[in-house]
């Protein structure tokens, strides 16, 4: 599935908040495999959440499918340090 059929397909929701956008994109991305692009989606939500252990997690797994290891580790021990707290 390519980001614009996904978001097109969850239009409805998930826009909780301004940032929920990139949430919807950055999911779809690294659904789609685009590691890339999943990041640099992920890297804005971690940004706008920095607290929250989900987008830094997600960060990871795409940074890892990138081939970014280093980056992957930093993400997943951010995401690990913040497991369970924060909002998105």
């Amino acid at each position: 599935m390519t980001t614009k059929k996904y978001f097109e397909a969850n239009r409805n929701g998930f826009f909780i908040s301004g940032f929920s956008v990139f949430l919807v994109l950055a999911m779809a991305a690294l659904e789609a495999q685009e590691w890339a692009r999943a990041a640099a989606y992920f890297r804005q939500v971690t940004e706008k959440a920095p607290e929250s252990g989900f987008p830094w997690f997600r960060l990871g797994q795409a940074l890892h499918g990138q081939g970014d290891f280093t980056g992957a580790i930093h993400a997943m021990m951010v995401a690990a340090a913040n497991r369970g707290s924060g909002q998105l």
